[in-house]
């Protein structure tokens, strides 16, 4: 049954239909360049010099504890060290800061950590979320809903005063990105063409690497952190009208036995196309699950479900991390976000090739072992040569990028119809732990050992990349529609390869069945 409507999409071809979210799932990864990357231009760490209390001693060495402490002279004349109250904050490379505003310093410092994290904390209650309502109210609703929401949010956020309900935003974003951003994807691979599904799934998110590398020019140019959220926030409220424009998952229509209103959207994608296909109503699909157990009762789907979330906490802890890594390398921020984002657009570009010509889990592994090998070698350079670092890291954030979108595309193949929402939404749920630990792995682990977040990553990939060895391989493979069709079809190819006679083997499955 998987591969009937993938004969009904390379009927309708692909045209006007098609780009509408080819555009718009380019144009969200765009959008939230500045949402996920924020940090080292919203809540860098800043020089900082204590001015409340006067100090009574004037401090010679510039310690952090010095930054935070001061020693002032008690009522019987002798010095008593005494926390600072205000701080006067080096602006010589920002103008204003979230950092400098709020005083995220000495004591409240955790909250610069805080701020990154609390978008993944959301995301904890966003992906779980965005996996049901894709599964059981479709792709369109949700997707709609929550893109117009975030986009709110992100451009109200920049204004508010406090930061306490600045962070609140933050997590607000962090549950309705993740149903925007994997609705409108999945949304996208279904209503694809399967000759060009290996390269939409990976061009589509090309803007993200173009968003990070313009990411570093715009924060150079606009050092004022509100100014700088609200300018890259705005124009997207010009991406709401194009949300009218989207249909509902024809292949989601009819997993659900909703063939009607399927037929009706696959002929309207007929007459936008300009193509003339033969659509039948002739598909007959098993219950459905609504249960996120489903996952773990089949061996195949099982296996699946589990390296997906391997896979997608070491991709998302390895590309934040290494995304922050330039604050622990002491180097040009701007340059160095410039850089990373550079680094993405040739990984995108490749890894669109690589996967239409090699497949998908033969460059996942390589990209894992190959970013592993270069992050592991960083302890191992002589502190005289910090070029050298620079250089591994960025080849590890090259493989890392490409190794990312391919697993996006990757999953969303592998996963059936029925589960794909709830598979793709509880793995990024686990991922997001990934995120939510990184700032504090760069941040307070690095400032200690600059080489320690690099070998944590280093083991990390390594892992990920034995781990998805044992993944079927998906090029020129239909979609499955049901977990009952892909357990059987797996239980098939394994008798297969242990018996000289192919038909024999079906036949034993099908009166198993």
């Amino acid at each position: 049954m998987c591969e009937k409507f993938d004969e009904v999409l390379t009927e309708l071809g692909t045209g006007k239909w098609n780009l509408i979210y080819f555009i718009s799932s380019s144009l969200i990864y765009l959008l939230f360049v500045p949402l996920s990357m924020s940090s080292p231009f919203v809540i860098p760490p800043l020089n900082h010099t204590c001015t409340e209390p006067t100090p009574a001693v004037s401090v010679t060495n510039s310690t952090k504890r010095d930054q935070c402490f001061v020693n002032v002279l008690n009522d019987d004349g002798d010095l008593e060290i005494t926390k600072c109250t205000a701080w006067e904050y080096d602006n010589s490379t920002f103008s204003s800061t979230a950092t400098s505003e709020f005083d995220m310093v000495c004591d409240n410092a955790f909250k610069r950590g805080l701020f990154l994290s609390i978008k993944g904390f959301g995301s904890l209650l966003g992906d779980p979320i965005s996996g049901f309502l894709c599964d059981s109210l479709g792709r369109k609703k949700p997707s709609s809903i929550f893109v117009a929401v975030t986009i709110v949010v992100s451009i109200a956020m920049c204004w508010v005063p406090d930061i306490n309900v600045i962070l609140a935003c933050r997590f607000l974003i962090g549950v309705t990105a993740p149903i925007a951003t994997h609705g409108l994807y999945t949304l996208t691979m279904e209503v694809c063409e399967p000759k060009y599904r290996s390269t939409v799934g990976i061009v589509v998110a090309m803007p993200w690497a173009l968003g990070v590398m313009a990411w570093g020019g715009i924060g150079y140019l606009i050092r004022d952190w509100r100014w700088l959220l609200f300018s890259t926030a705005l124009p997207f409220a010009l991406f709401i009208p194009i949300i009218f424009l989207w249909d509902e998952s024809p292949r989601w229509l009819v997993v659900k036995g909703r063939h009607k209103e399927a037929l009706k959207i696959l002929q309207k994608a007929a007459r936008w196309n300009k193509s003339n296909p033969v659509l039948k109503k002739s598909y007959s699909l098993s219950d459905i699950t609504e249960s996120v157990m489903v996952l773990f009762r089949t061996p195949e789907i099982r296996k699946t479900f589990l390296l997906a979330c391997l896979d997608f906490m070491v991709t998302t802890l390895v590309y934040v991390g290494l995304s922050l890594y330039g604050m622990v390398l002491k180097v040009n921020t701007y340059l160095y976000m410039t850089i990373t984002g550079l680094m993405e657009v040739p990984a995108y570009g490749l890894a669109a090739r690589v996967v239409a010509t090699f497949g998908r889990r033969g460059p996942s592994v390589v990209g894992f072992f190959v970013s592993a090998v270069s992050l592991l070698s960083v302890p191992f350079i002589p502190q005289e040569i910090g070029w050298l670092v620079i250089v591994m890291t960025m080849i590890g954030k090259f493989c890392i990028s490409g190794v990312f979108m391919i697993l996006y595309l990757y999953f969303t193949e592998l996963f059936p119809t029925e589960v794909r929402g709830r598979g793709l939404g509880t793995a990024f749920l686990m991922s997001n732990t990934a995120g939510i630990v990184v700032p504090f792995i760069v941040d307070i682990l690095g400032s200690w050992v600059p080489w320690v977040p690099s070998v944590i990553f280093g083991i990390s990939t390594t892992a990920a990349g034995i781990g998805t060895m044992f993944l079927r391989e998906t090029l020129h493979q239909p979609l499955y529609e049901t977990v009952s069709s892909l357990e059987r079809d797996t239980r098939i190819r394994r008798m297969r390869s242990k018996k000289a006679d192919p038909k024999t083997a079906e036949e034993e499955i099908q009166l198993q069945a």
